[in-house]
């Protein structure tokens, strides 16, 4: 008998079951080898947002970010943007950050609009626990000109209240609670702050710059009402040998050296050719505030390529001046 029972096979032990009920816990693996499992099966199912290009590396970099501040992996993923290489966290996951810390204690987001119910401003008030007023933050229409995003395609020109939600949002949060944000930014603001684009495989990087060829055609006139500015037929435009061209064409460029023509026409390319030259907003605006005196010599000497030069710049830097 004890022969035979040392010769019997053990039957395997039961596997677990799922079971229903119980409390839903989130997945979250104890150590990094465990969290590059989950990031692999994340990306060959193809669930990760298109910036992480299926790539398990960057997925698991995101997935780490988030945990830092309190993101469960699978949220992390769908909330950190990796955008020119930082990570930011989007508008919505900001909040859900500063909620979850437990140090909220009032939010309030309001807006101010025109006759036609345009938004004008949005203001973002945060409360923080044991502060004994309020963080209080607005972002406005003629902010987000100046920096060149009211005329940007995509979402500022289709959802200008929202972005401007966005911006006032990520500037109360950011200063109110930067211990509970550890230093990550909204990520519309990472993206609006370098003018990035957004491409076809979800990443951001900034846009084409112009070409001169792009504006070889008379480009239509912008709102002359700005400056008062009417454009004039050739007839009745003053002749360019009246200004002086020893002062009238001459303008300074990016590197701070002074270019010298002898006709308008060929100062004017020049500078629309420094213009398209730039890489920035600030170097764009830089340029064409410093060199008023060149701009005025050639709008007195011919209203209509003073216009058209006003045009260029606005194509270029996506604002319109002021004279």
């Amino acid at each position: 008998m004890t022969d035979q029972a040392e010769n019997v096979t053990p039957l395997p032990a039961p596997r677990p079951q799922l079971s229903t009920g119980g409390t839903v816990a989130p997945i979250v693996p104890q150590d990094v080898e465990g969290l590059f499992r989950l990031a692999t099966i994340v990306a060959k199912a193809g669930m990760a947002p298109a910036a992480y290009k299926s790539n398990p590396e960057a997925i698991m970099v995101a997935m780490m970010h988030g945990m830092e501040i309190g993101l469960t992996p699978m949220v992390a993923l769908q909330s950190i943007a990796v955008i020119n290489g930082t990570p930011s966290l989007w508008g919505d996951g900001l909040l859900g950050v500063v909620r979850g810390s437990g140090l909220l204690e009032d939010f309030e987001e309001t807006f101010s609009h025109d006759s036609e119910g345009n938004a004008l401003a949005a203001t973002c008030r945060a409360k923080r626990k044991g502060q004994a007023s309020p963080i209080e933050r607005t972002f406005t229409r003629a902010q987000a000109a100046k920096a060149g995003l009211a005329s940007k395609k995509g979402p500022w020109s289709e959802y200008p209240e929202r972005m401007l939600q966005m911006r006032a949002r990520s500037w109360a949060l950011r200063d109110g609670f930067a211990d509970v944000l550890k230093g990550l930014a909204g990520a519309e603001e990472v993206r609006d702050g370098g003018h990035l684009v957004e491409q076809d495989d979800g990443s951001y990087a900034p846009p084409p710059r112009p070409q001169r060829q792009d504006f070889e055609t008379t480009p239509a006139p912008i709102d002359e009402a700005l400056d008062g500015d009417a454009i004039e037929a050739p007839e009745q435009a003053e002749t360019e040998a009246e200004a002086d061209p020893t002062t009238a064409w001459a303008f300074v460029d990016l590197a701070g050296e002074e270019r010298v023509f002898d006709t308008s026409d060929e100062a004017a390319g020049a500078f629309e050719h420094a213009i398209n030259e730039t890489d920035t907003f600030e170097q764009a605006e830089n340029l064409w505030n410093s060199n008023e005196t060149f701009r005025d010599a050639l709008k007195a000497a011919d209203k209509t390529r003073h216009l058209n030069l006003r045009q260029f710049y606005s194509d270029v830097s996506g604002v319109v001046p002021t004279s």
